[in-house]
């Protein structure tokens, strides 16, 4: 394994956002104060922050419904009625045309008789003809208003559906506005800061809260650029594999556990000064039923490659002991007194599965102990039940602290624990 190197960071959110107002309006509920989480629900919905007083704008959505239905009659209306209007335009055609055709015959036979040596009177041929004017005046005026309508009818249709979609914009508009009157958080978090209260006037763009995500947690640490090809090369390595750029991650305030984070991202852009890159670490920080244990703000310590792979001595992780000034592993020490546990102080190397590598007073050949260390004490009397070797041991993520389960190495005081060479 490469050798490595602790580099301290300070810990923050993985995504951090200012939500601020998208309109003007006076606050009128707070949903989520500083401290509290905040989580998208089951269906998807963004989780409220605040709500801005609506009653003007609900009104103004309620009216603009109203028109919109009365819009919309007035479309299907006209759609209905149109077929109608049409087969009755045809219609009084078809009579006036019926009509004409009558008033021509009456006509034809007047003109001949008028002629034929006033075989009919001049009154009754004057009639002919006025009737004959009016049928062909009724006849234009019938096919003119036929042709309006079916060159004006689908025209008309038309206006009134551009009328409906303008009326449906403006509710939407309306709807739009309605909802950015709810301020939401775009993600999982907490709020780190509030910054208004009931009852203050929002303007437009103005800040109401500040949200942190804290699942995954993000450690920010800077290494200088000797060390980044390195690095690179980790990453590299590790994603041809398949697998993410493990790294160990402790954090000063929480000196009992120890996580598991990946190299989340490597920023190529050095600080001028110090000459050095931010790698971006992800630590998974789930809730817990008594709360999170890491927030944004903490120190941390990140063990990094920086250099060449070389051999390294590795013990499980369920075999350390946390807390103190130092983690530790409990060895299995043979003395003129007999077998007893001895506390090695060991410092804490990069992470390869199930196991660590550690620089201490260790061999190979000692026997650790790796359940029910906590228990024991230096000094104190053991009794070898049972030995396991390294490739008997299962693969378990890291769970921030030693487990402490069934006995095979058994004390005089009845403290039990389990050893590995």
């Amino acid at each position: 394994m490469s050798p490595d190197r602790d580099f301290s960071g300070t810990s923050e959110g993985s995504r951090h956002t200012v939500v601020g107002s998208a309109v003007a309006g006076r606050v009128l509920t707070i949903f989520a104060r500083e401290g509290d989480e905040v989580r998208v629900s089951e269906s998807g919905e963004a989780p409220q922050l605040a709500v801005l007083k609506t009653e003007t704008i609900r009104q103004e959505l309620a009216s603009a419904k109203s028109e919109l239905d009365y819009r919309q009659q007035l479309l299907d209306e006209l759609r209905s009625s149109l077929p109608q209007d049409l087969n009755q335009f045809r219609a009084e055609l078809q009579s006036a045309n019926e009509t004409l055709a009558l008033a021509q015959s009456k006509f034809d036979t007047a003109s001949a008789l008028f002629q034929r040596q006033q075989a009919t009177t001049r009154e009754a041929f004057d009639e002919a003809t006025a009737n004959l004017a009016v049928a062909k005046q009724q006849q234009l005026v019938a096919q003119a208003a036929l042709q309006r309508l079916e060159a004006t009818g689908q025209i008309r249709i038309a206006q009134a559906e551009s009328r409906v979609e303008a009326q449906e914009a403006e509710v939407t508009k309306l709807e739009d506005q309605l909802g950015k009157h709810t301020l939401r958080s775009p993600f999982d978090g907490v709020v780190v800061r509030q910054l208004a209260e009931e009852g203050d006037w929002l303007a437009q763009g103005q800040a109401i809260a500040e949200v942190t995500a804290l699942d995954p947690l993000q450690i920010r640490v800077h290494v200088p650029e000797t060390f980044v090809p390195m690095l690179q090369k980790m990453v590299r390595t590790a994603e041809g594999d398949g697998a993410e750029a493990a790294v160990i991650v402790t954090f000063d305030a929480i000196p009992d556990r120890i996580y598991t984070g990946t190299v989340h991202r490597i920023v190529l852009q050095a600080d001028a000064r110090s000459r050095s890159f931010p790698v971006l670490i992800r630590v998974e920080n789930p809730p817990l039923p008594d709360g999170r244990r890491l927030g944004a703000g903490m120190l941390a310590r990140v063990g990094l490659p920086v250099g060449d792979p070389e051999p390294q001595l590795l013990v499980p992780k369920d075999a350390l002991r946390l807390g103190g000034p130092s983690p530790s592993v409990i060895v299995v020490d043979q003395t003129e007194q007999g077998t007893v546990a001895k506390l090695v102080p060991v410092e804490l190397g990069m992470s390869d599965g199930p196991f660590v590598a550690v620089r201490g007073e260790l061999s190979p050949e000692m026997l650790i102990v790796t359940e029910g260390h906590e228990r024991l004490r230096p000094g104190q009397p053991l009794k070898v039940a049972s030995i396991r070797r390294f490739d008997d041991v299962e693969a378990a993520p890291i769970s921030g602290g030693p487990t402490t389960d069934a006995a095979a190495l058994r004390s005089a005081g009845s403290s039990d624990g389990n050893v590995e060479r």
